[in-house]
């Protein structure tokens, strides 16, 4: 405790007291703080008055310490000083814990902690909505993501699968090919087991119900058909073109190789022809035929139904010329007819007239005698 020091104990101490002191008679205390140093402190006397402001010698002394900045001397300090009321906020912290202000700061902690508690909570339930709505959305794309992807391997099947049937349908006219009318009969049997190799496909369809998992094992079926299909209809339509194509060999072959014989034989009509026609205007028509026939030949000779036009031109001529020849062996036949019918009568007719003088004769010579 601190207090001004009165105007007996100033002129105790042997200073001089000014009447302007007269207002540090009424004492004035400090409430020094109670802490646990000046608890412990065994020089501590509870009775002991100390004053605020020690007297002032005229000698100056030496600073010995940086540090020491005021030396005061408390021995004029009244004992028993009356306590300086603390303000109410140094009171309420000092209130025990079993008082209302310990009340009030239990109930502050407890506030503290809850708000604490409420707060973690908060965080963790946005962070586990954050989570749970990040992986919602991921949920969502993969499943959009995977819709799309069923959808496009769907429609590429169903474009194959188009194409396929296409393949078949276009196969149908090779199908029909026997054996003996192509040139190569293994392409026969490659297009047999090619067509043998379609099966019928499961349909796949993408509902936007169906489950992420399941859209992916649709979207892996459809691609699986798209591959297959590709496959058979590119060997079917590689078939099919391998059994016409070898059609066409056999057929321009057998075309060349009737041309060839019909140029032969109308040349030999024609040479067996010469002056035995009725009309020789056909001669002159077969050996122009045959002149077109060898063009074709040579210059045509993978054109199929050219070269089977030249062979039913060179008929035809070849037609017109054997019909004058035998025209014309009918009327060499009736000329040598005629002629044989003329002779024959001519030696009846002499026949006759050599019996006519036979019999007169005899007559003749009975008139005599």
């Amino acid at each position: 405790v601190l207090e001004w020091p009165t105007a007996s104990a100033a002129n105790t101490a042997g200073d001089t007291f000014s009447p302007s002191d007269a207002v540090a008679n009424a004492p004035m205390t400090f409430a020094a703080p109670d802490t646990a140093e000046s608890a412990q402190s065994p020089q501590q006397d509870n009775n002991a008055t100390l004053p605020l402001f020690a007297p002032i010698s005229d000698d100056k002394p030496q600073r010995t310490n940086a540090t020491d900045d005021l030396n005061i001397d408390f021995s004029a300090i009244e004992q028993n000083p009356e306590p300086v009321e603390e303000p109410e906020e140094d009171r309420v912290a000092e209130t025990p814990r079993g008082g209302k202000g310990g009340k009030k700061r239990t109930k502050g902690i407890i506030i503290s902690v809850i708000v604490a508690l409420v707060v973690i909570a908060a965080i963790i339930g946005g962070v586990w909505y954050w989570r749970f709505s990040e992986q919602r959305r991921e949920s969502h794309q993969l499943h959009q993501d995977a819709l799309t992807a069923c959808t496009e391997a769907v429609d590429q099947n169903s474009t194959a699968q188009k194409a396929l049937a296409k393949a078949l349908a276009d196969a149908k006219s090779a199908q029909s090919i026997t054996a003996d009318q192509v040139a190569d009969g293994a392409t026969i049997d490659t297009l047999k087991k090619a067509i043998a190799a379609v099966k019928n496909v499961e349909a796949v369809e993408c509902k936007t119900s169906a489950s992420t998992s399941d859209l992916k094992e649709y979207a892996k079926t459809a691609t699986s058909q798209t591959k297959t299909a590709k496959k058979n209809a590119t060997a079917i339509t590689a078939a099919a073109k391998a059994v016409t194509d070898s059609k066409n060999a056999k057929d321009q072959a057998n075309a060349q190789q009737a041309l060839q014989s019909k140029i032969a034989e109308a040349q030999t009509l024609l040479d067996n022809s010469l002056y035995a026609v009725d009309d020789n205007s056909t001669r002159v028509t077969l050996e122009s035929d045959i002149a077109n026939a060898n063009t074709v030949l040579s210059q045509q000779g993978t054109d199929v139904k050219a070269m089977q036009d030249a062979v039913n031109t060179l008929t035809a001529s070849m037609d017109a010329v054997n019909t004058s020849m035998a025209n014309y062996s009918a009327a060499v036949e009736a000329q040598r007819e005629a002629a044989r019918q003329k002779a024959l009568n001519d030696y009846y007719a002499r026949l006759r007239q050599q019996q006519l003088l036979q019999q007169q004769q005899p007559t003749q010579s009975d008139g005599t005698d």
